[in-house]
């Protein structure tokens, strides 16, 4: 147990648990296998289990993954203390309510009607009967549920049989949605990618105007220097050919203001 509170169940690194149901919070989904199960319990409740253990190489030298066995698991607490896994009383309940595995389904029976957790391989076999999630079998067990709630929540095997029937019907289905997702994806990031090398074009070509114009307004500044300058020359010249003509003439006051 984690300080937390939490339940560990470790494969050790050899054996695979699936998780066939559990009325109580737990780390994966009904039908999922996994190498440990974190248990979270806020109170008292089961967990069904299927172990797989690795019993021996193939031909590939891999291991083979072999039913071990199916655990019925009851989740106690001690008073105030944390809680533990019940080891004395597997699939035993206080509310009387019984419950089996048999070949990794979960079995009981609800006013004479039978209740599994899944479709067995040889279902004509068996007595008329109604499935259930694994979960729901749990809850029912422990009496978190009424009878009431399973029978709302089952479905009969010819429905059952018809929802496994369209089953890859909907996994291809969503194998194509999640292909549209991911080329969608791609074509927003291309986009993305041409937006930020547009704007990086758009930023560089607003510097270089601006390099532009500050060198124009230089420049400017540069030949207004040199006409004022050539200006200046101009009007001495002008002088000095005035004097050369006639020292002795005045110039009006007009003609000194433009030469001056």
């Amino acid at each position: 147990m984690t300080e937390d509170g939490q339940i560990i169940i470790n494969g050790s690194g050899i054996n695979t648990i699936k998780l066939l149901g559990s009325s109580v919070p737990i780390s994966c989904r009904v039908g999922e296998t996994v190498s440990f199960l974190m248990i979270s319990p806020e109170k008292e409740g089961m967990v069904a289990i299927r172990v797989y253990a690795k019993s021996h190489k193939d031909t590939k030298n891999k291991y083979a993954l072999t039913p071990e066995v199916d655990f019925l698991l009851n989740v106690r607490r001690n008073g105030e203390e944390a809680f533990y896994i019940d080891r004395d009383n597997h699939g035993m309940t206080k509310r009387g309510r019984l419950c089996q595995i048999s070949k990794g389904i979960l079995q009981t029976t609800i006013e004479g009607i039978l209740f599994l957790s899944g479709v067995p391989c040889k279902s004509d076999e068996y007595p008329p009967f109604r499935i259930v999630d694994g979960d729901v079998m749990c809850q029912y067990v422990v009496g978190d549920i009424e009878a009431e709630m399973v029978k709302e929540k089952a479905t009969t095997l010819e429905a059952e049989k018809s929802a496994l029937e369209c089953l890859p019907q909907v996994e291809a289905e969503k194998q194509e949605l999640v292909e549209k997702t991911f080329t969608m994806k791609k074509q927003l990031d291309a986009t993305a990618g041409k937006e930020i090398a547009l704007q990086e074009r758009i930023n560089m070509l607003s510097a270089e105007l601006e390099r532009t114009t500050n060198e124009l307004d230089e420049t400017k500044v540069f030949l207004w220097k040199i006409l004022s300058a050539r200006s200046w020359s101009v009007k001495g010249k002008l002088r000095v050919l005035l004097a050369k003509i006639d020292p002795t003439k005045s110039l009006s006051a007009k003609a000194k203001t433009d030469l001056q």
